[in-house]
């Protein structure tokens, strides 16, 4: 087989739906919310006290370019984002079209941190619990280990 060409750095974007399907009920309370930027674009809310985090920037839009005025972070909306970001069959399909015969695919970044740092500051007891400074060295030794393995 000749191969056209691999993407070894493509991303995935969470569906609008993601964590109300998937997400058991009794974890949906720790579930990113989708919110509206200060454009009205789309954007997900990682906490109660954190800015949303606008997509504009870590998703695709068909025909968007770099020069584009609205390349930038804010002002995108989830149902202008190509749709294979989301779902399998387009996401093929936009391989085709890409002339990409293969990928390597990364989970959404901010979700990925989101959860996980969630992870590693909760504990069964006060006792057990580390250092709020022991958690965060600990944390992002663990990324850094993740991140180095996956590139």
């Amino acid at each position: 087989m000749t191969y056209r060409a691999i993407s070894a750095d493509s991303h995935i974007v969470e569906p609008p739906h993601l964590w109300e399907k998937w997400l058991p009920p009794e974890l949906r309370k720790f579930a990113p919310k989708l919110v509206k930027d200060h454009e009205g674009g789309d954007a997900w809310q990682y906490g109660e006290n954190l800015a949303p985090a606008p997509i504009g920037l870590v998703a695709v839009r068909r025909g968007r370019k770099y020069t584009d005025s609205d390349y930038k972070w804010t002002g995108l909306r989830i149902d202008q984002v190509n749709q294979g970001a989301f779902y399998g069959e387009p996401r093929l399909a936009e391989q085709d079209e890409d002339g990409v015969c293969a990928e390597v695919i990364y989970a959404p970044v901010r979700a990925a941190m989101h959860f996980m740092s969630r992870a590693t500051t909760r504990s069964r007891s006060p006792e057990s619990r580390p250092t709020t400074t022991g958690c965060t060295r600990n944390s992002a030794r663990s990324l850094r280990s993740a991140w180095s393995v996956s590139r």
